[in-house]
């Protein structure tokens, strides 16, 4: 169902969507591989995330992932909707403020809500790279006795682009608690 909303949603903003800098593009849609990892357990799974301008200085975005626990075999998908504002600070350099909403759904147990906010920043390197770093903070709700630690996390990634609308794109999430997650996979702009 989360994958049905997310790519309606998607697809329903095409249209409004306007370019919100001639370097940096805040139009895309990627998906890939994802792999997270922490004290307790190891996940795999798959990943799709997007980006739509609504403004040039206000974008949407959603991520999706569905993995699977490698030690107790069970599915958790993970999903966050949200909200940022890019102020650029050269023709190169966006400053990004974000807020989201997160949840967590395991195939057995509790679903788990919250919410994270994110500062950073966008650089278009040279016509090849783009990189970006976040630093963030997210805090979920107490459920059903389920109480997570409120984290705070960087985020880093790099696309290397082949041409105007083709990439690459990888990232990594490194949080306090000791809990990191990869991903990998094509980038698609416009």
């Amino acid at each position: 169902m989360y994958r049905t909303l997310l790519a309606a949603c998607l697809l329903a903003g095409l249209p409004l969507a306007a370019p919100a800098s001639d370097a940096l593009p805040y139009n895309l849609i990627e998906a890939g591989y994802i792999h997270t990892d922490n004290d307790n357990a190891r996940a795999d799974g798959v990943a799709i995330k997007g980006m739509l301008a609504l403004h040039p200085s206000v974008h949407v975005f959603a991520d999706y992932s569905a993995q699977r626990v490698d030690e107790v075999d069970v599915d958790v998908d993970q999903w966050r909707a949200g909200i940022g504002w890019n102020h650029e600070l050269s023709s190169t350099t966006d400053l990004l403020l974000r807020a989201s909403w997160l949840g967590w759904r395991p195939e057995y147990g509790s679903d788990v809500d919250g919410y994270a906010l994110e500062l950073g920043g966008r650089l278009f390197a040279n016509h090849r790279w783009e990189v970006e770093a976040l630093a963030g903070w997210e805090n979920y709700a107490e459920h059903n006795g389920i109480n997570p630690e409120p984290e705070f996390y960087g985020r880093l990634g790099a696309v290397a682009r082949f041409n105007e609308h083709w990439g690459l794109s990888a990232q990594v999430r490194l949080g306090k608690q000791s809990s990191r997650e990869w991903f990998i996979g094509p980038r698609a702009s416009w």
